[in-house]
């Protein structure tokens, strides 16, 4: 029998799951997180505006979160990436219509959508980030 993912919530409004409950995931799955770390830091410092990348950041969670065998919904990825909602939510309709991510029924949920990466686009971010972790050492 194969373990259930964790479900990501943004009831309380936070990005990515509650601190503590992380598995350690792969060496890829680390960096990624590393890289939203990164990002926040940079967004604080000098201003999200000047660095909207909402897609990008919404495809790192979603690979560590498929790393670490987790999933998000729709509104937790749209928490993710930082933006207003309706950018948000047409950044998602971007990455479906490119074969990036899907959109499934969560079984336990009718309500709920599921966003997952696509084969192809785990399979191309894990390449990239184990090219940027060769460079970085």
């Amino acid at each position: 029998m194969r373990p259930q993912p964790q479900r990501h919530s943004a009831s309380r409004g936070e990005a990515g799951p509650p601190r503590g409950s992380e598995r350690p995931g792969s060496a890829e799955s680390r960096f990624a997180r590393r890289l939203i770390v990164e990002r926040r830091a940079r967004d604080a410092r000098l201003g999200a505006q000047l660095f909207g990348e909402p897609g990008w950041d919404m495809l790192l969670e979603m690979f560590a979160a498929h790393e670490e065998r987790k999933t998000h919904c729709t509104t937790s990825i749209c928490v993710a990436a930082a933006v207003a909602p309706s950018t948000a939510l047409r950044c998602l309709s971007r990455l479906v219509a490119d074969g990036l991510i899907v959109r499934v029924p969560d079984p336990a949920d009718r309500h709920t959508t599921i966003v997952k990466l696509t084969p192809r686009a785990i399979e191309e971010l894990r390449r990239l980030l184990q090219s940027w972790m060769r460079e970085r050492g």
